[in-house]
């Protein structure tokens, strides 16, 4: 629920009314329900805590919380079960209390459970545990390319431990204006389906070394700014089986003037999917061609 949900209800009464508006204007951002200094739940009781006592009490509901505050009542249960212990204690009172007032309490009660505080990454301690990182607990790419992560990195080299993302290179800082994060970002499906597709191949047999991963997402990179498709694949493979552009034409239903455009697009990349392809299986990568060019420069 949002703060401008939060209204009064017709029909309440001037106290609930009251101590509504008071929480209304000065709830803000910080206030959370894991904050100490900032706590949603010591505002509510600032403002409801007593207003609603003595509305049970003039409406011979006084152990509606049996004797507990409202705002202590709704930090230690859950939003269920706070609805339904609410729902089955109205039921009792229906004939002294609101209608209109339940639900305000229930929807103040809502509001509060709402107000959790932003989900803080465990990273900062995994990655101090130098070790456990080294190991592989976390992957120690880039998620949008082939790079090492920043933290992977400055690991890798010795730096001294610093708060560097561990989920980005400094290609794709996301704090990084001037970085490739939001270009990337939008053809991170695409990245990780023509990753799977060359996996697939088997070109690259061994999973757990960390030079063959590196290049798999190098390549697939590389298909990624290419804007190379499931579609742009089946043409590639078509033309290593030495079709013609009017046979590839004919198989797909497709124009011939679109089969051109993809072998245009695909010219500089083709070789790499020739050997990728065709190579005998199992065989170390590193001995084949299309690794001569693999030198951490931009794949474009």
């Amino acid at each position: 629920m949002e703060l401008e949900e939060l209204d009064p209800v017709d029909g309440c009464s001037e106290e609930l009314k009251g101590a509504l508006q008071g929480f209304r204007d000065n709830v803000t951002e910080s206030y959370t329900t894991g904050s100490r200094r900032w706590s949603i739940w010591s505002l509510l009781g600032d403002h409801f805590d007593q207003p609603l006592e003595l509305l049970l009490n003039a409406n011979g509901a006084e152990d509606f919380f049996h004797g507990e505050r409202f705002s202590a009542f709704c930090k230690r249960s859950s939003l269920a079960e706070a609805d339904l212990y609410i729902t089955s204690r109205f039921k009792e009172y229906n004939n002294h209390l609101r209608a209109a007032d339940i639900d305000i309490i229930r929807n103040a009660i809502s509001f509060c459970h709402g107000r959790r505080p932003m989900k803080i990454s465990s990273y900062y301690f995994s990655k101090a545990r130098a070790p456990y990182y080294r190991k592989g607990g976390r992957p120690p790419f880039c998620e949008l390319c082939w790079k090492r992560s920043q933290a992977h990195q400055e690991l890798y080299e010795g730096d001294e431990f610093s708060l560097k993302t561990e989920r980005f290179c400094a290609d794709h800082d996301p704090r990084n204006p001037d970085s490739m994060y939001r270009t990337d970002h939008n053809n991170r499906d695409a990245f990780y389906d023509n990753l799977r597709t060359i996996t697939r191949t088997g070109y690259y047999f061994n999973i757990t070394d960390f030079e063959q991963r590196q290049h798999s997402r190098w390549v697939a990179y590389r298909m990624t700014r290419l804007h190379i498709r499931d579609k742009d694949i089946t043409v590639m493979d078509l033309l290593i089986e030495g079709c013609s552009q009017s046979e590839i034409a004919r198989k797909l239903d497709t124009s011939r003037q679109g089969i051109s455009k993809i072998k245009m697009k695909t010219e500089g990349f083709i070789q790499y999917w020739r050997e990728i392809r065709t190579s005998s299986f199992p065989i170390d990568p590193e001995d084949l061609a299309v690794w001569e060019n693999f030198d951490q420069a931009d794949p474009d």
